[in-house]
């Protein structure tokens, strides 16, 4: 009897069991993908929160947040997350997503210079299309136009306020997908239909997908999908940076952790070629670094190799076009080269190279940074180098005598573009071949007055690893690894200006957010197996107090006869000065001598300048003894210009503006 009673019990208890499981089974029926599934592939970049709420709180407290969210660029990103987190408080199962679910914030090309966010999350068990719809139902007001569509088997909905998108989301296999622009949501649902998720492929998960013990916010960069995003914000003439990103790795884990002025972050890439940058310094050992002991104190920019054997880093790279020339025709050039002038290049520029090489560009005034930028190539024996270097000079000849500067030589040989060909095509602006010595390396540059303005601030110890925000990176432990970046922003702007196309270089220079907080950012790279990994920072501090300094220098044939002018032609500077060879000389706004006009007298007036025929271009007004000149910036002059005057003039020329309209009058 007892045994009869009790399998009757254990009988119920089964059959109890067996409902309540088929109960939630049809509850929680729906299938629920990886959200990171609907990400469509032309991803630049995601944001991985762990908890929403959380994560974005930690955010917005930030002072650079703060700052970040009064610039136009970033102002989109924070009105989305002040929308939803609006949207958390006012409904439970808002609050439930919000606050419990991950989140992934996704960057997508829109246009060729503007881009969206896309959102996915999984939605809780149990709940489904009909609860969001009451949600966005009790929320939007009769400003909105509600539609729905059809795309792929999955219902669309889209609300609209004055014929413009405004908020468009679908839920697809238990995952919610929302954004402002309804074709992302549509391309999101096509990918976790049919799509190859980035979570399947093996350079993606190298990097790790998943929390760490002490990680909340993780970063995703696609440098293929970057590449593509950035395509129509770059200059045509910067394609070369343009498609090196392609080529740096394939993809990067950021985890970061936030400051009240700062960010730092750190993390793994993977690269699928061995051609890639990260590539290159596999197998090497790192040195420490020395080229921020000779850089400016005004550097803006540093990129540095630090390891053991930096001509098996070079050569490893030669063989991507994107960082050098292409290999044949390097091969042809430098052997053309060696039977003109029966020697070695290749063994007399890079023989004597040890364990370091860097990019160095200070401050520039302009978007031409050929009067900035410096090649150190570091050597355990200078002598050697010079006497390398002397050899190239002997050959090919010298375009001026030596020059002592400050216990330093300065010297050259002439072949152009050569450091490039050697070095790679980050020195693509380092196009003439003068150089002198610093500490333990060779420096090169375009002038020699260029050289002559490092040699001043290295003997007057005006140099970078003294400067303090440098240090404020340096002294949490990055800028000390194989691969080391420093890019000072508020020193920078003009660098950023050459690499943008104009609009987003307006934006940049007039309401960017490089005018309000943000200093500086700091990359340190090594490997580790088959990973790069990397740290870094960005510091938000606040704008750095710049010095005066000298942009660029040049030295006339003989002593000048008039003060420099200042001539402006549209985005154009130039400077006109006579010297007392009575040539008239121009120069461009980095200090390249353009053309010398020989005028055979002195120049009596000002050098003015004017748009004459009111199209745009300006030229050059000034009077001689004997003459009247108007001469454009190419150095010909205009219509029956020079005039000659009915008598010798004893003063110069005036150039008055009447009326106030820019109707310029001379006399």
């Amino acid at each position: 009897m007892k045994r009869i009673i009790v399998s009757s019990i254990i009988a119920l208890i089964v059959l109890i069991l067996a409902a309540t499981g088929y109960y939630y089974s049809q509850k929680y029926a729906v299938i629920h993908s990886n959200p990171i599934d609907a990400i469509p592939t032309d991803a630049a970049w995601f944001i991985e929160l762990k908890n929403s709420s959380d994560g974005i709180n930690q955010l917005s407290k930030t002072d650079f947040f703060r700052s970040l969210s009064k610039d136009s660029s970033f102002a989109v990103i924070k009105k989305n997350f002040l929308w939803l987190d609006s949207i958390s408080k006012t409904e439970d199962l808002a609050t439930e997503i919000w606050s419990k679910q991950k989140l992934f914030i996704s960057a997508h090309p829109t246009k060729a210079t503007d881009f969206d966010l896309l959102y996915t999350c999984n939605l809780p068990r149990g709940k489904s299309a009909n609860d969001i719809n009451s949600i966005i139902e009790d929320l939007t007001d009769k400003d909105y136009m509600k539609a729905e569509r059809e795309y792929e088997d999955v219902r669309i909905h889209e609300l609209t306020k004055n014929n413009e998108s405004v908020f468009t989301y679908a839920i697809s296999k238990g995952v919610f997908i929302f954004s402002r622009t309804s074709f992302l949501v549509e391309d999101a649902i096509r990918q976790l239909k049919s799509g190859i998720s980035f979570n399947k492929t093996k350079t993606f998960t190298k990097t790790g997908t998943k929390f760490g013990a002490d990680e909340s916010i993780l970063l995703f960069v696609n440098h293929y999908g970057l590449h593509d995003m950035l395509t129509g914000y770059i200059s045509s003439d910067r394609n070369g940076f343009l498609e090196s990103i392609n080529n740096i790795c394939r993809w990067s884990r950021l985890s970061f952790k936030l400051e009240k002025n700062s960010v730092l972050f750190n993390g793994l890439s993977s690269s699928q070629d061995t051609t890639d940058l990260f590539s290159s310094i596999r197998n090497q050992t790192t040195v420490n670094s020395h080229s921020a002991a000779i850089a400016p104190a005004r550097t803006a920019f540093l990129f540095n190799f630090s390891v053991s054997n930096i001509e098996q880093c070079l050569n490893k790279l030669r063989t991507n076009g994107r960082f050098f020339i292409p290999q044949e025709s390097a091969a042809k050039l430098i052997d053309s080269l060696d039977q003109k002038y029966k020697f070695n290049l290749r063994k007399l520029m890079t023989s004597w190279n040890k364990k370091e090489i860097a990019l160095a560009i200070t401050e520039p005034g302009s978007m031409n940074l050929e009067n900035n930028t410096y090649a150190f190539i570091r050597t355990e024996n200078t002598a050697e180098a010079i006497d390398a270097l002397q050899e190239i000079q002997t050959a090919t000849g010298k375009l001026k005598g030596i020059e002592k500067y400050r216990s330093h030589t300065i010297s050259n040989f002439n072949l152009n573009a050569i450091v490039p060909l050697f070095y790679g095509n980050m020195f693509i602006d380092i196009q003439q071949s003068y150089f002198t010595t610093v500490k333990d390396f060779v420096v090169f540059a375009n002038s020699p007055s260029i050289l002559k303005s490092l040699i001043d601030d290295f003997e007057d110890k005006k140099v970078l690893d003294k400067e303090s925000d440098y240090l404020s990176h340096l002294t949490r432990s990055i800028l000390n690894s194989q691969i080391n970046i420093y890019f000072n922003l508020q020193r920078g702007t003009n660098i950023l200006r050459s690499l943008s196309n104009e609009d987003i270089s307006l934006k940049l220079i007039n309401d960017g957010i490089f005018k309000k907080t943000v200093q500086s950012l700091a990359i340190s790279i090594s490997t580790k197996n088959d990973l790069a990994t990397s740290v870094g920072r960005f510091d938000f501090s606040g704008k750095i107090s710049k010095e005066i300094h000298l942009l660029w220098s040049s030295q006339l044939d003989t002593t000048p006869a008039t003060p420099p002018y200042v001539i402006v032609n549209g985005e154009n500077k130039f400077i006109a000065i006579q010297d007392n060879d009575l040539n008239l000389n121009l120069f461009n706004d980095a200090g390249r001598l353009l053309w010398k006009k020989h005028l055979g007298e002195k120049v009596l007036s000002k050098i003015y300048y004017m748009d004459q025929y009111n199209n745009g271009e300006c030229q050059m007004i000034f009077n001689t003894t004997n003459k009247l000149y108007l001469i454009d910036t190419k150095g010909d002059s205009i219509s029956n210009f020079p005039i000659r005057l009915p008598a010798p003039a004893t003063t110069g020329c005036l150039v008055k503006d009447f009326d106030g309209f820019k109707n310029l009058k001379y006399m």
